[in-house]
């Protein structure tokens, strides 16, 4: 488990990824990640998250650019279509 610093965390964006943890260290918390480097080397050439999200290369392809974890995770859709996105008392928004 590696320890985040928070230069890092804000040139890769790690808050927003879901490999990120919080463990704690003695009396602290701490964000860390499983990975020993971080495999998304597309996000090397940039100083920020926010850098890279107004680069041309956010606009790529998600499986290719997730192609690390591309095959941990499936899109796939619910039989089940909610009818509701909430219930407030007697004012209830539709689909």
């Amino acid at each position: 488990m590696r320890v985040l610093q928070l230069s890092e965390k804000k040139q890769r964006g790690c808050q927003y990824c879901a490999k990120m943890q919080v463990i704690r260290c003695g009396k602290e918390w701490r964000c860390a990640c499983p990975e020993d480097e971080c495999p998304y080397h597309v996000l090397d050439k940039y100083e920020s998250y926010e850098a890279f999200m107004e680069s041309e290369d956010s606009k790529i392809l998600v499986t290719e650019f997730f192609s690390s974890v591309a095959g941990c995770y499936e899109l796939s859709s619910s039989e089940h279509t909610p009818k509701r996105i909430y219930s407030d008392g007697d004012h209830r928004v539709g689909l």
